[in-house]
């Protein structure tokens, strides 16, 4: 594999003042003088021109008598640079694209990039991970098979879940050999030990770590009772390799957290097309409209660097479709440039759960309910393990009046993974409302509370209007409009958008009007004439 192009002098200039204005550096005008002076030096060519005398000149103002033999000022600010810089890596700057270092001997500063960082700049190819056999320590080797089998398993749950490239050892020989070499590709590795498999229960511990820093991102101990049929063993081992696909590599997994965390802290290097995915992921999950705008940039960015990457077409679809419906941003056509990218995904991939969601989504926004119900389908029958897409296919089976089976997938992406985006429960709020169950209805609006998103105060606003609440009514109807001014003119649009049932539409309409809002003929609501 390539190595990566070396740091420009533009980015090193900008690192270099990103360094200064942290402590230690920003505190003592004379470590900040002597790094930015020999910095300077070596991006003009002149680092083999950089001894003591030209330093205690150049940065520390000495005359033209000075004698580096009888003045050591140069050596003892050497020192203290290298030091400042070495905390400034260990902590404020832990993070960063690239590095300076001065190394011992020599005044010459050299540049480079982080380890992270040239991962990241030398391939836009997704990291790999690493699934290895469950390490077997209950003294049985005829239990070897189970460990195998599982990391099978869990490596299919990880390729259908994610877009990463999965690598697994299937004869289990060596449990380092696929993260062993020093250049290896693999980012991430799952590893784990089988405590106990008997009649009745099964005990393991599943870890994932990142290969490069060595750090524990997540870890848990499984310890479940097994009835005697194979069957029964089966349905645990396919629950266990569902919650820790979830938990590692699904929405808001450990390794999409940790690719977030990694494309935000380097902004200035252009992302990947799996990088702008992850964020679109990371507005996926939050619904914030400072997400928002983080993903659009990168996802429209992605589609034309690697235009036949189907889930970027299918993130940026959903971002274009969310713009309209809940008013994040305006955007020309966004519906109709939503609906395109829905199908540029789909005619890509259709056998994605990315392309199937986009193609839902589309589906709804037009008012089409049996294909919200075919392509919601679609998604769950992929794979049904993926908590965050078997949640969404529910919402959209609610979105068309089909509670049942929606709540009812809500409920196994909750369970296999609790911490599932809180949007889950906006369906939960149309079910109970439609049912009239008021109460009901309020508790699951608390539990997707989002203050930027208009659903917020308009769901609280029509739920204390039926459960005679008056004045909380009116003040969380003062907050959707505070939000969005012309609302009592759109009202039937942006709730029709998702909500694609006429009498339920009709319904929280009457309830913004019972809140404040003027009826449709321009009237104030008799309820608070």
């Amino acid at each position: 594999m390539d190595s990566p192009d070396p740091p420009s002098p533009e980015m090193i200039r900008e690192h270099l003042e990103q360094v200064l204005d942290d402590s230690p550096f920003s505190r003592s005008p004379r470590l900040a003088a002597f790094l930015c002076f020999v910095v300077n030096e070596a991006l003009a060519g002149r680092g083999s021109s950089l001894k003591q005398y030209a330093i205690g000149v150049g940065a520390f103002g000495r005359d033209a008598s000075f004698d580096p033999e009888q003045d050591p000022v140069v050596r003892i600010q050497a020192g203290r640079v290298r030091r400042a810089l070495d905390r400034y890596y260990r902590d404020e700057g832990r993070a960063a694209v690239m590095r300076i270092t001065i190394p011992t001997g020599t005044y010459k500063p050299s540049f480079a990039w982080t380890i992270r960082s040239a991962v990241r700049t030398r391939s836009d190819v997704p990291p790999a991970i690493a699934v290895q056999p469950l390490r077997n320590a209950t003294g049985d080797a005829s239990l070897d098979y189970y460990a195998i089998g599982f990391s099978e398993e869990l490596s299919l749950a990880v390729t259908r879940t994610s877009v990463l490239r999965v690598m697994s050892d299937d004869h289990g020989s060596s449990r380092d050999r696929l993260v062993a070499k020093e250049d290896s590709c693999v980012a991430y590795a799952v590893t784990g030990t089988l405590h106990e498999k008997s009649d009745d229960r099964l005990r393991l511990t599943v870890k994932l770590h990142d290969t490069a820093s060595r750090e524990q991102l997540w870890i848990d101990v499984f310890d479940r009772e097994i009835g005697p049929t194979n069957s029964e063993l089966i349905r645990v081992q396919a629950e266990i390799v569902a919650r820790v696909a979830s938990a590692t590599v699904d929405l808001n997994g450990a390794v999409s957290r940790a690719i977030v965390e990694s494309a935000r802290v380097q902004p200035e290097v252009r992302l990947a097309a799996y990088e702008a995915l992850y964020l679109g992921h990371q507005y996926d999950y939050t619904l914030s409209p400072r997400d928002f705008q983080v993903a659009r940039q990168a996802l429209e960015q992605a589609v034309q660097n690697e235009p036949n990457f189907a889930p970027a077409w299918a993130a940026l679809a959903q971002i274009y479709l969310d713009a309209e419906a809940f008013v994040h941003a305006d955007i020309e056509n966004a519906i109709e440039r939503g609906c395109d990218c829905a199908r540029r995904a789909f005619s890509i991939a259709p056998g994605r759960q990315e392309a199937q969601y986009a193609a839902a989504y589309a589906a709804l926004v037009r008012g089409e309910c049996s294909e919200v119900i075919r392509h919601a389908d679609q998604i769950f029958a992929t794979n049904p393990y993926a908590a965050h897409m078997t949640g969404a296919s529910g919402w959209f089976l609610c979105m068309v009046g089909e509670y049942e089976r929606g709540l009812r997938r809500i409920d196994e992406a909750q369970n296999l993974n609790p911490g599932s985006a809180i949007w889950f429960e906006h369906a939960r709020f149309i079910h109970a409302y439609d049912r009239g169950q008021y109460s009901e209805a309020l508790g699951a609006v608390r539990r997707f509370e989002l203050p930027d998103v208009f659903w917020t105060p308009l769901a609280l606003a029509v739920c204390h209007a039926k459960l005679g609440n008056g004045a909380e009514a009116h003040r969380e109807y003062r907050k959707l409009i505070d939000l969005l001014p012309d609302f009592p003119k759109t009202a039937r649009y942006r709730i029709g958008l998702l909500v694609q049932q006429d009498s339920v539409v009709d319904s929280l309409i009457q309830g913004l009007i019972e809140a404040g809002m003027p009826n449709e003929e321009g009237y104030p609501s008799a309820r608070l004439a």
